[in-house]
């Protein structure tokens, strides 16, 4: 061979062992230090329903306190739609991709309870759980293990906050006794009919005009000591769902779908209503307080009671919250249990809800010292409006959230159908639910 050739021929040879290097070097690189914005060795933590801002200074209190977090890169990411987050969690996991440390809510079926890592029982002990916080937490949230011939409890997750349903209302039209019970309530509803006939004291009654109207139905089904979507069938079902439903009834007096037809030509909902003095009363939550300023309703006039029951001495209250867990295939499971344990420290928590606001405490040491706080400085509604210590908080078991939330507020608009419409609903989201968590009967269609 000429020797031209032959030099040029080595030439090639390394070129393209440079080449076949450079470009391994670059995708090892890359395969080790980066998914996306992720880079190896970064905590992430997913959460959905809260604002991310404030939780990042949470999290930078949590790296002063914690030695094993300083100095390390936590990526916070919030989701405000549940059905996104919980099809964003099911493809992370899928990718072997998901956060050291994400939420969920405790009224939703635990479609991801295969993916939680249990938390060591030396590091947060159940025993000191279940004294100081309130019991429905301990009854949600601690779990049993056999260890030999003992039984060793311990949790699975940790919660910070709670809300519960409460009544906002116009100071002008109602009073805080108007709303103790709703035998109190239908009086009040009469008297302020007779005053003024333009007025739907309570926006109440239909489904798509009505802001967080699944969780209020919930509530009423509760009041009858109703915690799972199982048990609403037939004449149970029926007689529950119509406590609800009548007060929409333009034949009755609360009359409010009488402002149906105008409202959804406008595209306005109850919130807009209650700003404009239409209707005298919303129910929501706590955090409902950053709508009803932002519709501008008068800081003088707003003031807030607890749901109340039809009988003191029987009833749910409905408890909505989120709790934080951890993923078993976590690479960081020690900072994430260091996480874990920083959450229940009076610490950590009086920071958390100093960033939210919205939420009662779930910790009873806490309550003493909280309950009073303002959860918008522009109102005079306090974290107690929405607490009765006579009542039993609960949480409600609505098989899938995210179809119950997006499905029945449709049906709540058509009354004549609604009971046959949301047993057919229940019943599809059981089947729904059983298909996933046992992976039988899967070519039977869910109808």
């Amino acid at each position: 061979m000429n020797i031209r050739k032959i030099i040029f021929a080595i030439i090639g040879v390394v070129v393209l062992l440079w080449t076949i290097i450079f470009v391994t070097g670059l995708n090892g690189e890359k395969e080790q230090t980066t998914q996306g914005t992720r880079t190896a060795g970064d905590i992430v933590i997913w959460m959905y329903g809260d604002s991310r801002t404030p939780f990042e200074s949470v999290v930078a209190d949590f790296q002063s306190a914690s030695p094993s977090a300083a100095g390390k890169n936590i990526i916070v990411e919030s989701f405000s739609d549940y059905e996104t987050y919980t099809d964003a969690l099911t493809s992370a996991f899928l990718q072997g991709t998901g956060p050291d440390i994400f939420t969920l809510n405790n009224n939703d079926t635990s479609l991801f309870e295969w993916q939680i890592l249990g938390i060591d029982p030396a590091r947060v002990s159940a025993i000191d759980f279940r004294k100081n916080y309130k019991g429905l937490f301990g009854d949600d949230l601690i779990l049993e293990t056999a260890n030999g011939e003992d039984t060793v409890e311990f949790l699975k997750w940790i919660p910070v906050g709670y809300e519960t349903l409460g009544i906002f209302y116009h100071k002008k039209y109602i009073k805080a006794s108007d709303l103790e019970s709703w035998a109190a309530i239908n009086n009040a509803i009469s008297k302020i009919k007779e005053r003024q006939s333009d007025i739907s004291p309570f926006a109440l009654g239909n489904g798509t005009t009505v802001v967080g109207v699944s969780d209020i139905v919930t509530q009423f089904f509760m009041l009858e000591e109703i915690t799972n979507l199982s048990e609403l069938t037939g004449n149970k079902l029926k007689q529950t769902l119509w406590q609800y439903l009548l007060l929409g009834d333009v034949d009755g007096e609360n009359a409010y779908n009488a402002k149906y037809a105008g409202m959804k030509s406008e595209g306005v909902n109850n919130l807009d209503a209650f700003s404009r003095s239409e209707v005298a009363a919303v129910i929501g939550y706590p955090r409902m307080i950053e709508q009803i300023k932002e519709k501008g309703f008068s800081k003088t006039f707003l003031f807030a009671e607890p749901f109340p029951y039809f009988f003191a001495s029987k009833g749910k209250t409905l408890a909505n919250y989120e709790y934080f867990v951890i993923n078993r295939n976590s690479e960081n499971t020690d900072i994430a249990t260091d996480f874990m344990e920083y959450l229940v420290s009076d610490e950590w928590v009086e920071s958390y809800l100093k960033a939210y606001p919205y939420y009662l405490p779930a910790k009873i040491t806490l309550e003493a010292d909280m309950l009073d706080n303002k959860i918008n400085d522009s109102y005079n509604v306090v974290l107690w409006d929405f607490l009765n210590d006579d009542y039993i908080l609960s949480s409600f078991n609505k098989g899938n959230k995210s179809v119950y939330d997006r499905e029945l507020p449709q049906i709540l608009d058509d009354s004549l159908h609604a009971t046959e419409q949301s047993e057919k609903l229940f019943s599809r989201i059981q089947c729904m639910v059983s298909k996933i968590t046992t992976l039988e009967n899967l070519s039977v269609p869910c109808l």
